[in-house]
């Protein structure tokens, strides 16, 4: 798209990135950004027209940063739709087309990409912690002892637009009539973190503006086919290479893997309730297994056979 054809373009179909950042940022963030603005040169370019705003995190911290992102989107670009995206995320070229197209400004003014955070679930014993992903898909959940809460959604429906009561705001494209619609009720304060009424805790950042978009009567929704990426550190020890053996898919494919649970050894094998594959036998099946661990690496070559002593040779 040339510089005469962009500017031609209505701005009301264009979409402002925003990211907050400190002196470092992940390079998964770095390389997904220049793929996605090199898409977007090749085809509409909505994020020429719309343009970057890019918020230092300051003393004040995350908090400050998002309002006063929010605040600049709003008093000095033209977009209609500002795009999130954390600078330890990794996604898709086409992230903003894909999540537009979902999108609509009345109906669905909310949309995030499916994103990850890192639970640390119990101390492994060696001073870290045990580590889980757990999809940032929310609904807000009646507990007992009359609290009330975001639960996570963890069964989420797979490559479709959900609705949810909330998400996080690592990947995630918001309508500005949006953020009007949240000062008009509460002022300036779109990120501030809202206490939980019936817990007294505060919640965090993103949730609290998904709190107040659902009060304002506006919808969250989550895209599951746009998929991103959370750069975490993990501690990896035995228990988590014997994790992975379980869902070990090559073995899978060709019978079984064996791994160990709750630190007995177990032998894992997979069902087809509805028949094998169309088309597939279970030969067809072992050979993709085959194929996968030479793709691994984990194919080896046969140890040579003994060579015979010569006849007579001593013992």
């Amino acid at each position: 798209m040339t510089d005469t054809e962009a500017q031609a373009q209505p701005p009301g179909d264009a979409v402002t990135v925003a990211y907050v950042h400190s002196n470092d940022v992940a390079y998964s963030w770095h390389h997904s950004m220049v793929e996605m603005v090199g898409y977007d040169m090749a085809h509409e370019g909505r994020i020429i027209r719309g343009g970057y705003i890019a918020m230092r995190c300051g003393a004040a911290g995350l908090v400050e940063a998002r309002n006063k992102t929010v605040t600049e989107f709003l008093a000095s670009r033209d977009a209609d739709w500002l795009l999130w995206l954390d600078t330890d995320m990794g996604f898709p070229a086409d992230t903003a087309e894909r999540l537009l197209e979902a999108a609509d400004p009345a109906e669905r003014p909310v949309v995030g990409a499916l994103c990850f955070s890192q639970r640390e679930t119990e101390s492994d014993g060696l001073g870290g912690w045990r580590c889980q992903a757990v999809p940032t898909i929310f609904d807000w959940a009646h507990l007992d002892g009359g609290q009330e809460g975001f639960a996570v959604r963890w069964d989420y429906p797979r490559d479709t637009l959900t609705r949810c009561a909330g998400t996080g705001s690592a990947c995630i494209l918001v309508h500005r009539s949006v953020f009007s619609r949240i000062a008009a009720l509460y002022g300036p304060c779109w990120y501030e973190m809202a206490p939980n009424p019936t817990t007294g805790q505060l919640i965090g950042e993103d949730l609290s503006f998904c709190a107040r978009a659902g009060a304002a009567g506006i919808p969250v929704h989550v895209h599951t086919g746009v998929a991103a990426s959370h750069m975490k550190r993990v501690w990896l020890a035995e228990a988590d290479y014997h994790a992975e053996g379980i869902s070990d898919t090559a073995a899978l494919l060709k019978g079984g893997s064996r791994s160990m649970l709750a630190g007995k050894p177990v032998k894992v094998s997979v069902e087809w309730p509805e028949g094998l594959p169309d088309g597939m036998t279970a030969e067809d099946l072992a050979a993709a297994g085959d194929a996968m661990d030479a793709e691994r690496g984990r194919v080896r070559a046969p140890e040579p056979e003994p060579e015979a002593e010569p006849a007579g040779s001593p013992a």
